[in-house]
Parts: structure tokens; sequence; C-alpha cells
């Protein structure tokens, strides 16, 4: 790179270094070819950057969702809000002994333990890759072995989300 150390934390030192650098492989001769090479780049950044946006905004839509009761858009438009959670989270207070023990996937943990105030299996801190893998094949095993594996958890109940009546995408049974 002759010699030249450039600091890449920015788009704009990266843009220049190739602008000058394209001065000086591009014969000036042909204004053309250069305007052209000039067009592709600034094409492909904006390109590159829009799609880094978009990428972004459908992160936020699908995945970032902060509160436990969620909205979308039913098949004909019409707008469907999901409950599910904060309903389940208040039967689990509701409806069973202050020390049981629910298991769950590890994302709902922080919420049972929280609105439910029920002890969980795994939740969003758990260290222990083990302990999470031994509740992903509990979770996807058939029932007889899952019902060992919950067993020997000391499990007392457990939490299923189910989307395919309402077409919920992130249910459990899509994980």
């Amino acid at each position: 790179m002759n010699g030249f150390h450039f600091d890449y934390s920015g788009n704009a030192v990266l843009i220049v270094y190739i602008i000058i650098y394209m001065q000086g492989v591009i014969d000036n001769s042909q204004p053309f070819q250069k305007n052209g090479a000039m067009m592709l780049l600034f094409g492909a950044f904006y390109l590159l950057s829009r799609y880094a946006i978009h990428c972004t905004w459908v992160t936020s839509e699908a995945y970032s969702s902060p509160s436990i009761v969620l909205a979308a858009r039913g098949a004909h438009g019409q707008r469907v809000i999901f409950d599910d959670y904060r309903e389940a989270y208040f039967w689990l207070r509701q409806n069973t002994p202050p020390d049981a023990k629910v298991m769950s996937w590890w994302d709902y943990g922080y919420q049972i333990t929280a609105m439910g105030n029920r002890t969980v299996i795994v939740d969003n801190n758990t260290w222990n890759n083990t302990h999470i893998a031994t509740v992903g094949r509990a979770m996807s095993s058939y029932e007889d072995e899952a019902y060992d594996i919950m067993k020997s958890l000391d499990v007392d109940y457990v939490l299923v989300v189910f989307g395919g009546v309402t077409g919920y995408s992130s249910d459990d049974i899509n994980k």
C-alpha cells in the first residue's frame, strides 16, 4: 500500500483511499472509464448502506419487541394482539405453588421469574451450556424421553408457546 497506513474506522477514509488509488490505476485518457468506475463505486456503496439499513429494520421488527404483548397483522390485514405471555405468567402465579419449578426455553426465564414469581430451570443468564442443552433435548424429544429428563431436573410445570392457530412464527415449535 505504498507505505501508507490508513485508519479503517470510518468508511470515508476507505472511499478516499479507493478514489486516490483508482486515479493512479485508471488511464486518464479515457474519462468515461474513470467516471463509470466512480459511479459503480458509489452505486455499490449506496446499495450496501441501504441493505444495512433494511437489515436493521427487519431485525428490529422481527426480534426486538420489548413488550410481552405483541401486535401483528393477520392474513387479511386486521391487527392481531398476542397477550398470551402475560396471561400465561399470571396463570403460573395464581395456579401453581410458590416453590414450583418451571421449564421453558431459556428466553422466557426472566419473564417467568419476574412476572410469574416462579423458579425456572434456565433463563437468559444461564452460563451452564450443558444445562441449556439438557432442556433443549427435553423440549425436542418424544414424550417418554422428555418426561425422564424433566423428572431428573425436578420440573413441576412446562411452558410451551404454540402459535400455529394465530400464525405466530416465533413459537417453540419453530425453534
